[in-house]
C-alpha cells in the first residue's frame, strides 16, 4: 500500500509537472483545458481549507481548545519526523513547514478525526516525492479516506485486525515464536508491530 502510494504520489507529481510546464511554454489553445480546470481547482481547494486555520484570531483560538490541542500535537509531532534525512534535519526548514501546515489542513479537512500520532510518518514520505504542499495533502487525504482512516479511529478496530492477524501468521509459520510472545504479556498483543503496520 505504502509503495502504491509513494508510485501515485510520483506520478501525480509528473502529471503537475508536465501539465504546468505545458501551460507557461506553450499557446493556450494546445493544452487540455480540463486538465488546467482541475489542477487549479485542487489547488484552489486545499487553500480553502487552509485558510481555515490561518484566519483564526487569537481571540478565537483562545476560545478554541480543540484547535490548540491539534496543533500542540502537531508541533510536538513533527519535529520528531525523519529527523535523520536531510530534509527534516532542521525544524525550521521548508520540509518541516510544509508538514505541519498539511496536518493541520487535513485536521480540518477530516474534522471529526482531527490528528492522530502516527499521521506525520504517513505524510514525511509522501511529501519526499511528490514536493509540493498541495498535491501532497490530496495523495495524504485520498488515501486517508480510501484506506488508512480506520486504523486512526479512536477504537482501533484497523489496526487491531490487523495486528490479530499477524498473531495468527506467526502462530502458523513459527509456532516457538508465538509461545514465546504468548508468554511474554508485553508482547502478546503484538504492539511492537503498530508503526510497521502504520507506516510499511
Amino acid at each position: 500500500v505504502f509503495f502504491f502510494s509513494v508510485c501515485v504520489g510520483f506520478f501525480v507529481k509528473s502529471c503537475l509537472s508536465v501539465c504546468l510546464s505545458a501551460f507557461y511554454s506553450r499557446p493556450s489553445s494546445v493544452f487540455p483545458c480540463n486538465v488546467l480546470k482541475y489542477v487549479f481547482l485542487i489547488r484552489l481547494a486545499y487553500a480553502q481549507i487552509k485558510a481555515q486555520w490561518q484566519s483564526i484570531s487569537p481571540q478565537q483560538e483562545a476560545r478554541f481548545a480543540k484547535f490548540r490541542d491539534r496543533r500542540f500535537r502537531i508541533e510536538k509531532d513533527v519535529v520528531r519526523t525523519d529527523r535523520e534525512l536531510p530534509q527534516f534535519a532542521d525544524e525550521q526548514s521548508e520540509w518541516m513547514k510544509k508538514l505541519h501546515n498539511i496536518l493541520l489542513t487535513y485536521s480540518f479537512y477530516n474534522f471529526d478525526l482531527g490528528y492522530c500520532q502516527g499521521m506525520a510518518d504517513l505524510l514525511a514520505p509522501i511529501l519526499l516525492v511528490v514536493e509540493d504542499e498541495a498535491d501532497a495533502f490530496w495523495c495524504v487525504a485520498n488515501w486517508m479516506d480510501t484506506q488508512m482512516e480506520r486504523n486512526f479511529h479512536r477504537e482501533s478496530l484497523g489496526m487491531h485486525t490487523q495486528l490479530a492477524m499477524i498473531r495468527r501468521l506467526v502462530r502458523i509459520l513459527d509456532p516457538e515464536l508465538s509461545a514465546f510472545f504468548e508468554s511474554n504479556p508485553d508482547m502478546s498483543k503484538m504492539f511492537f508491530c503498530f508503526r510497521w503496520i502504520l507506516v510499511c
